[in-house]
C-alpha cells in the first residue's frame, strides 16, 4: 500500500509536470 506521503509527493509532481505542460502550450 502506498502511503499518504508517497500519494502527496506524486500528485505534487505530477501537478507540476501538467502545469508546466500546460505552459508550454
Amino acid at each position: 500500500m502506498l502511503s499518504i506521503d508517497q500519494i502527496c509527493s506524486w500528485i505534487g509532481f505530477r501537478l507540476t509536470v501538467y502545469g508546466s505542460f500546460a505552459c508550454a502550450r
